[in-house]
């Protein structure tokens, strides 16, 4: 059964009156028309915007750009209230056109109208039917466009994702939190637990684009961590991750139905152990750009082939249901020639039949994961004098990253040196061996590739140059204690 978008010209939130102020004065000038509607998802994905919006806010005039103003006066009808009801106020994107005619009646703001995009933003002027006469004096003063056919392409779809991977350092699985400093909010950040790494890439109008824009995030990633023996896995065995696709389209349930189908019901199984309640079909999230589907897993961006694949069914689909002659429910043979999606089913099925078999590392996988010259990263906890605090950083970097690349270590190789302070009283103590220190017994967690040195206040808050003579022995002592066997 071949489904397709049906545009809605009206959505109403105030019954019957929009379909006959629309029947009266609108339906021949915009393709939608929408009252009480509270949030403009609307303005980022659709090509041709020919919109009515009632009661919905108005754009902030800082990000317009004013070309008119048309003013009306009306004495002898009674105006209702909800003509002037303060509107929420709300930015409009940087692409979008500026040019507007600012709309008053009776001195009071209460819509602007966009002529490019045949775009209007209206208080609400469907209430009731005092209002319709106030329209019918509007629509004579404003130069609204008359449609002569609908619109053969709607929609300007885009595709974005946020998909979410585990953290691997020196083959264990780690929280993200611990070892990566981005946010929730960052391109390179955590998700809202901070157990995974959550990649935010930009959405594009284009496959090529879309796996262009996720390439770059992950050779941040790597640029930044990989030196520290840190790699992505979508594996899911510890932590659950989703690998959340972003389509640019107005949501309908239909179309979820038709990715369950066609992308969902292949990739779900290839979630991890630990993907448990998220792990089901027909999960999505209505954004204000348009919709997020999150049944898939990571897995789908192992690697470039895959995730071009999956970007391009995905994107055939929607240009198809909403801009085109619609697709079928389920994918058949002879559907996924009509589309052209041969190659991309034949690489994805191929994938998941060799899944099991396949690493799971993400960065090896793009061929991101390059050798680069390693740096051990020298971390300090507790109280320091800043002064102090670059000298011990610089003299061990010096030191240490000359030698490590050559170095023959016992079992794993350093990531990270951690200095952390013992409190004032204890005096002039550490926790490694040492002939300028007294040693004594201290648990530090850390992990296996991580180095923890403890040192006396006095050497950390203290005036380099009264103390420098120690440090410098100390420094000594604790590049001692790394025990890096250079090769002969």
């Amino acid at each position: 059964m071949r489904v397709k978008y049906e545009f809605k010209r009206i959505i109403s939130g105030s019954g019957d009156l929009l379909e006959v102020a629309a029947q009266r004065f609108f339906l021949n000038k915009f393709y939608e028309l929408y009252s009480h509607k509270t949030i403009q998802n609307f303005l980022w994905y659709i090509n041709d915007r020919n919109i009515a919006r009632f009661y919905c806010g108005l754009p902030s005039e800082r990000c317009i750009n004013i070309k008119e103003i048309i003013s009306i006066s009306v004495n002898d009808i009674d105006i209702p209230n909800v003509f002037y009801d303060n509107p929420i106020f709300f930015e409009i994107p940087d692409n979008f056109p500026k040019e507007c005619i600012k709309i008053l009646l009776n001195n009071k703001v209460i819509g602007y109208y966009f002529p490019e995009r045949n775009l209007l933003f209206a208080t609400d002027w469907v209430h009731d039917d005092a209002c319709l006469s106030v329209i019918e004096m509007i629509i004579d003063k404003l130069p609204f466009k008359t449609l002569t056919e609908f619109p053969k392409k709607i929609f300007t779809i885009t595709i974005g994702a946020d998909p979410e991977f585990e953290v691997v350092r020196q083959d264990e699985v780690v929280r993200a939190s611990d070892v990566i400093s981005g946010g929730i909010h960052d391109r390179v950040g955590v998700d809202g637990a901070g157990d995974q790494v959550e990649l935010r890439p930009e959405p594009a109008e284009t496959v090529q684009e879309a796996v262009k824009n996720f390439r770059k995030l992950l050779m941040e990633f790597a640029k930044r961590y990989t030196q520290m023996g840190i790699s992505l896995t979508c594996q899911g065995d510890r932590y659950p991750l989703g690998g959340h696709i972003h389509i640019g389209v107005p949501f309908d349930y239909t179309f979820i139905k038709v990715l369950d189908n066609w992308i969902g019901k292949k990739v779900i199984n290839l979630s991890g152990y630990a993907r448990g309640s998220y792990k089901i079909l027909s999960a999505y999230e209505e954004k204000n750009w348009g919709f997020e589907y999150r049944t898939p897993p990571a897995a789908i961006f192992h690697n470039p082939k895959v995730l071009s694949s999956v970007y391009k069914i995905v994107k055939a689909l929607a240009e198809h249901y909403y801009n085109a002659d619609g697709v079928e429910i389920s994918p058949t043979s002879d559907e996924i020639r009509r589309l052209g999606l041969e190659k991309e089913y034949e690489i994805l099925d191929d994938f998941i039949r060799n899944y099991d078999k396949i690493p799971k590392n993400v960065l090896k996988a793009w061929r991101i994961a390059r050798r680069i010259k390693f740096e051990v990263d020298i971390v300090f906890r507790d109280d320091w004098d800043n002064e102090v605090k670059e000298y011990y950083k610089n003299r061990l970097s010096a030191v240490v990253n000359e030698r490590i690349n050559k170095a023959v270590l016992s079992r794993r190789k350093i990531r990270r040196i951690i200095l952390f302070g013992f409190k004032q009283e204890r005096g002039l103590v550490c926790n490694f061996d040492s002939e300028i220190l007294q040693k004594i017994d201290f648990e530090y967690f850390h992990y296996s590739d991580e180095r923890v040195f403890g040192l006396p206040y006095d050497l950390r808050v203290c005036d380099l140059n009264e103390k420098r003579e120690i440090i410098d022995k100390v420094i000594v002592e604790i590049i001692k204690n790394l025990n890096l066997k250079i090769r002969s």
